[in-house]
């Protein structure tokens, strides 16, 4: 069985991506020691409560014109969808922009715990993060995956250094922002480097008056799509916001940092399964060969538990006692929170892939019920743990649980869909 895996070429393209990750990762994650003992608890979670905006608004920025050219754009329509992109972006962002600051002068619920001058580079974080998602779909749609394992994964490692060769001059929140923000341009511009030839065609642009049309075509994906993205960013990327509406600054920093972990480990892993899988199971649902749909994914999901079951169980009886060794004994109630959340690693790597799916299928009401449910049940979980004053390990358990379920409850429903359509 092994050596077919290998063989296969979703597998090799599935490891070049999996294996520069992890690389990347582990690397990064062996300066964390270093990391941990230049800076606070406190100057990582507010860091955090910025890169989570983020995060949710450069999934939406886009538009979906990054899924658009990834799975239905034809070659014709790539210079007015790289038009449309480049409006829609920086449009976006003026508007995000201004009301992120009338927030903050509001002094809206976790917004005001964000400084004025970090709000104030929010553009040079979003531009970049943003474009970044639609020159990484074409770069998957031209099978440039070697690109996008060298820019992400050496973006990765020099930002890291970087966070440590400034933490030793000056560890502050100053550093970790100007760390990051080296990060997401390099990760951007080293792809379009890398990668320069194949997306060559996707720097091309047409005339303004073609995007009214082309928008207007693609509006019943474009609004499903935003919706089901909206509620998958919240859910992926806003739970640090949740837990700094209850816990202290301190204790977010410890969920944080924990979270970034396993999130970095189990999106990036689950990233990389899922632009290979959305790739081929695109292709195989447009040409109507529905068995062989089936069975990439099948296989998918059945590599995505080989992969997540046996890390799992090793964070669940080792981290917890080396954590404290490793990272020093001030982290190391975040070294607790690993265990609940390696609940989430696998609710990644099951969950990705059947949403993929079921866009692809054209069932945006599944995609959003499934959506919807993950970011119920964490509003209940945080209705829960205001009124009862849980402590935190506790409410992450509950979360965990909550959204494991869905991802097993959804991924069975894809699998019964497309084996019904085979």
């Amino acid at each position: 069985m092994l050596s077919a895996l290998k063989r296969s070429v979703a597998a090799k393209e599935i490891f070049t991506l999996s294996g520069a990750t992890l690389l990347s990762q582990l690397i990064s994650f062996s300066l964390y020691p270093i990391l941990t003992r230049l800076y606070d608890p406190s100057e990582l979670g507010a860091l955090a409560l910025f890169l989570a905006i983020v995060s949710v608004l450069a999934v939406l920025a886009p538009f979906q014109i990054d899924q658009i050219v990834l799975f239905s754009s034809r070659d014709e329509d790539i210079s007015v969808a790289t038009t449309s992109l480049f409006f829609i972006i920086f449009s976006f962002t003026s508007i995000a922009w201004i009301l992120l600051l009338t927030l903050k002068t509001l002094a809206f619920a976790t917004i005001q715990q964000i400084d004025w001058w970090v709000l104030c580079l929010f553009p040079l974080f979003l531009l970049p993060a943003a474009f970044l998602r639609y020159f990484q779909s074409a770069a998957v749609r031209e099978k440039a995956f070697h690109s996008i394992a060298l820019s992400g994964s050496g973006s990765l490692i020099g930002a890291s250094i970087l966070k440590v060769l400034f933490g030793a001059l000056q560890a502050n929140l100053v550093s970790l922002i100007f760390s990051e923000l080296i990060y997401y341009w390099s990760n951007f511009l080293s792809l379009c480097i890398f990668a320069r030839k194949k997306i060559k065609k996707y720097f091309k642009r047409t005339r303004f008056k073609e995007i009214g049309p082309y928008l207007l075509s693609q509006k019943s994906f474009i609004l499903s799509a935003q919706v089901a993205s909206l509620f998958n960013a919240t859910n992926a990327y806003l739970p640090v916001h949740f837990v700094a509406f209850i816990y202290n600054s301190e204790q977010v920093g410890y969920f944080a940092f924990a979270l970034g972990l396993v999130a970095a480990l189990s999106r990036n892993l689950a990233q990389s399964i899922l632009q290979v899988f959305s790739h081929r199971f695109a292709h195989y649902v447009r040409s109507k060969n529905n068995l062989a749909a089936q069975q990439v994914f099948q296989k998918t999901m059945m590599r995505s538990l080989a992969l997540g079951i046996p890390i799992i169980l090793l964070a669940f009886w080792v981290v917890p006692i080396l954590f404290p060794m490793v990272f020093g004994e001030t982290w190391a109630p975040a070294g607790l929170l690993i265990p609940p959340l390696m609940l989430l690693f696998l609710f990644n790597l099951l969950s990705l892939p059947s949403l993929a799916a079921l866009r692809i299928l054209e069932r945006p009401g599944l995609t959003l019920c499934a959506e919807m449910s993950v970011t119920a049940f964490n509003i209940l979980a945080l209705i829960w743990a205001s009124h009862t004053g849980t402590i935190l390990i506790n409410y992450l358990w509950v979360v965990g649980s909550l959204q494991l379920f869905t991802a097993f409850t959804f991924s069975f429903l894809t699998w019964n869909i497309v084996r019904r359509r085979a």
